[in-house]
């Protein structure tokens, strides 16, 4: 009885710590795809619009799937959804992993984003239905957190024991057979929330869920809590993934040190998704910390891309700072979780992750089509056409803190 009664206690953890575990998988593929990066272009041949192209064909993937998996989460229930996302993500890293051109490494790369599309709303999903409405913001940042520390310490031991430069073939046929163990973890402990009681009015809510979707569409603060998160989540993705280390190399960094700065950015993002996750559980405030945290990003990012070539230890710094202020996107799903029906919250979780990771693709592809192959040998060069092509970036973060200065706190939208 004993037990039992400690295994109902730890069971939301246990729960949804497998289901966060599936998103930091999926968060070190993600970073690790811009370490590879140089290795990739150099086997392969490809070009920096070629590059771009493969990480949008990832993350409209990741995003467009995101619409159907989401709503599939309220309809079938977490563990399948989850377990065939892990299977289809497998496969797509081993496609990945033998690809020979432009083609198989592009289709590679969708069925990859398709499968790894719901890592992230599966583990805030959990969060959102194992645990209270008090510990949800928490949990947010908790989610956010672990798989930026956790993926970005895996990049930092890679790159001290020198073997950042390891085939890409290699690395991605690993994490193929690391999804498939996995997959066999969630298919054993994932479940849905017990479910206490079901009354007429919560039957009813579930027969009306076109008609609760589309009150949800048309709620001013759900599009505004989406656009801070899809704001702040694309910069940081198409960033922290991809054109923040070819950013590095062409201010004269080598691949250690760039990658390094990656792992830094990512750090950064980890602690400011804890921070923003407590203050919020413990005083309310989320509008306002959304703010805050949205200035800070445009600020350090203006710094960051725009000023002077800065010492090491300084560009460490303001990488460190623009990634914990980013890491505060993690609180865009308690903002808007207030405004979804507890039977479409996977469905809105799925909507609002879709229109960030899209953004994401957006943006990779657009800084990749800046870029072309314009990128000279000479530094200063180099520096300014990447000083033009990340400008996007920043006109994002406008738009993410003009959206904050609308937001507000109101009671859970059940309750109206």
């Amino acid at each position: 009885m004993a037990r039992q009664s400690l295994f109902k206690k730890s069971q939301p953890l246990i729960v949804w710590g497998v289901g966060d575990i599936y998103f930091i998988l999926a968060v070190t593929v993600i970073i690790l795809f811009g370490m590879f990066s140089p290795d990739l272009q150099k086997q392969l041949n490809f070009s920096n619009s070629q590059l771009g192209l493969l990480g949008f064909g990832f993350f409209l993937s990741f995003g467009v799937t995101q619409l159907l998996t989401g709503g599939l989460m309220d309809s079938w229930g977490p563990r399948i959804v989850l377990v065939l996302s892990g299977a289809v993500a497998s496969l797509g890293l081993f496609l990945f992993s033998t690809a020979q051109g432009i083609t198989q490494a592009f289709i590679a790369q969708v069925i990859t984003g398709a499968g790894f599309s719901i890592s992230y709303v599966g583990a805030i999903y959990l969060a959102s239905v194992w645990f209270s409405q008090k510990h949800f913001s928490l949990f947010s940042g908790i989610t956010q957190m672990s798989a930026n520390v956790i993926s970005a310490s895996v990049v930092s031991v890679l790159v001290l024991a020198d073997t950042a430069s390891v085939n890409f073939r290699t690395i991605t046929a690993v994490l193929s057979g690391v999804t498939l163990l996995v997959s066999l973890l969630l298919a054993l402990f994932v479940q849905k929330a017990p479910v206490v009681k079901q009354n007429k009015e919560e039957s009813k809510q579930k027969s009306e869920f076109w008609k609760d979707l589309y009150k949800l569409l048309h709620i001013p603060q759900f599009w505004l809590g989406s656009g801070y998160y899809s704001a702040n989540i694309g910069v940081f993705l198409a960033f922290s993934s991809l054109w923040n280390i070819p950013d590095s190399l062409a201010y004269g960094h080598d691949l250690k040190t760039a990658t390094m700065m990656s792992a830094t950015l990512r750090l950064g993002g980890g602690v400011g998704a804890l921070v923003s996750g407590w203050f919020v559980g413990s005083f309310g405030r989320g509008p306002r910390v959304a703010r805050w945290y949205n200035s800070g990003s445009l600020l350090f990012g203006v710094f960051l891309i725009y000023g002077p070539v800065f010492p090491v230890f300084v560009t460490f710094l303001l990488f460190a700072l623009l990634g914990f202020f980013l890491g505060g996107s993690a609180q865009g799903f308690p903002l808007v979780g207030k405004y979804i029906p507890s039977t479409l919250k996977g469905t809105g979780f799925g909507l609002m992750a879709a229109m960030g990771y899209l953004l994401c693709a957006s943006l990779q592809y657009g800084i990749g089509v800046l870029l072309r192959d314009r990128v000279l040998s000479d530094s200063f060069s180099a520096v300014h056409i990447f000083k033009i092509a990340l400008t996007p970036l920043i006109i994002t973060l406008a738009i993410g803190w003009l959206c904050t200065l609308y937001l507000r706190d109101v009671k859970n939208f059940d309750s109206n």
